[in-house]
């Protein structure tokens, strides 16, 4: 049971930084972006792309594969979404399934079909806590990494003239911009963290299954109820959900089978939606479509 429980935070670490994307976007924009998969998907092969250039070293590779991801995110926001920002929910979250559609498209493209490994050189070997539970320094580092990234990205957003701008963005954009607040760029800037946490979680999940075109909504869908759990707003909520989320998930595996994970993850967020339906931390006034 131990070992169960330890285990399945590697995957809530995992959930997390995947789920706080969806969080940023939705803070500063109130849209949906179902193409975080696909994030995770590009953030990750490009990691690869860095790792093999770099000849497998581990802090240049993810340090240059988080920077150009940033980049990117603005990039995606810019050039496809910020054109259509006024026409309605409904129309904006079908364009985010269409641009996860065409960026696995692209990614097949550049980097095939096949599945990547990214060759860094992050030792996998255990460490023993007691009780027979053991974890590999790639899963402390995952865990580590999740931990910082929310926990630095919750204080940014509730004590930095950001954070404010952020809420500001989101609540009353035109009011926003003539308190001064420049919206365009607050909201990009909360697509470059998303695609950058999504990258980071692609290279953790790419040194352990593999990332593929056909994997690649994995992650992206599995980690979408930890969102709703938590709270489609909460920064706080998306490590809390991935947590509560990724020990059910583990707990049913467990006693009732492997075929299940993803179904008893879906059941707890109906059973959570009927009871609350902003999630534990989320804001009454969440809009959903």
């Amino acid at each position: 049971m131990g070992q169960i429980l330890v285990g399945q935070l590697v995957v809530a670490a995992l959930y997390a930084l995947v789920s706080v994307g969806f969080v940023l976007v939705y803070k500063s924009s109130k849209v949906l972006n179902f193409a975080q998969g696909q994030f995770v998907l590009v953030g990750g092969l490009i990691a690869y792309s860095l790792a093999v250039a770099f000849g497998s070293q581990a802090a240049p590779t993810i340090i240059v594969a988080t920077v150009t991801s940033f980049v990117l995110g603005p990039l995606v926001y810019w050039l496809i979404l910020r054109p259509l920002l006024n026409a309605g929910a409904l129309v904006l979250v079908m364009l985010t399934i269409a641009l996860s559609i065409v960026m696995a498209a692209v990614a097949a493209i550049i980097w095939g079909p096949g599945t990547k490994f990214v060759p860094i050189g992050v030792s996998k070997s255990t460490v023993h806590l007691g009780a027979g539970i053991t974890v590999s320094w790639l899963d402390v580092g995952t865990i580590i990494v999740a931990v910082l990234v929310l926990g630095g990205l919750s204080l940014v957003l509730h004590f930095t003239r950001l954070g404010v701008a952020t809420r500001a963005a989101a609540e009353n954009p035109a009011l926003a911009g003539y308190r001064g607040v420049n919206v365009t760029k607050v909201t990009a800037l909360t697509w470059a963290f998303a695609f950058a946490t999504a990258t980071l979680a692609g290279i953790s999940f790419s040194m352990r299954t593999g990332l593929s075109v056909s994997n690649a909504d994995v992650l992206g869908f599995a980690a979408f109820p930890a969102v709703m759990v938590g709270g489609l707003d909460s920064v706080p909520g998306a490590l809390v959900g991935a947590v509560i989320l990724a020990e059910i998930q583990g707990l049913g595996v467990r006693y009732v089978g492997a075929n299940f994970g993803d179904a008893i993850g879906y059941l707890l967020l109906l059973a959570l939606l009927i009871v609350r339906p902003t999630g534990i931390f989320g804001s009454r006034d969440i809009l959903r479509v």
